[in-house]
């Protein structure tokens, strides 16, 4: 857990910021001509995001524990149901769905945590900066092709 979250702070410090998901579809620009699609580019994503999630549980007061577990297998879930959706039936409108459950439950995930270290508090603000700002790269890209 504590390389992932050396990892994360590493890449939430990085300024400024770019999603995974214009790196990999700079990437495939870059290497191939043309980027991928965006159940490609979201299935990535999401692969990259999932396993940062659980280096929150790393980070959380032992006391907070009870609290903070549901809300991480709320996120969990809502990702891997996100990534059957798009794997299977492509960015539907449902889609949207999964993704904003993921930023809701991040959101209380932070007030949960009863992080008393100031140093810890930070490292978890900003693992859940990270993973909401790429969820939220992932819902800006599906909102146009939703309509």
């Amino acid at each position: 857990m504590s390389a992932v979250v050396a990892v994360t702070a590493a890449a939430v410090t990085a300024v400024p910021h770019q999603s995974f998901a214009e790196k990999i579809e700079a990437g495939f620009k870059r290497l191939f001509g043309h980027a991928p699609t965006y159940a490609g580019i979201a299935t990535s994503t999401i692969t990259f995001v999932a396993p940062l999630v659980l280096g929150v549980t790393a980070l959380v007061d032992p006391a907070a524990l009870p609290v903070v577990q549901p809300i991480v297998i709320k996120i969990q879930s809502a990702l891997a149901a996100a990534n059957v959706v798009i794997k299977d039936a492509g960015p539907q409108a449902t889609i949207a769905t999964y993704l904003q459950s993921v930023t809701s439950n991040l959101g209380q995930l932070e007030s949960a945590a009863q992080i008393k270290n100031t140093d810890q508090a930070a490292k978890l603000t900003g693992l859940v900066t990270l993973i909401s700002g790429e969820v939220q790269a992932l819902l800006a890209r599906l909102q146009p092709q939703a309509s």
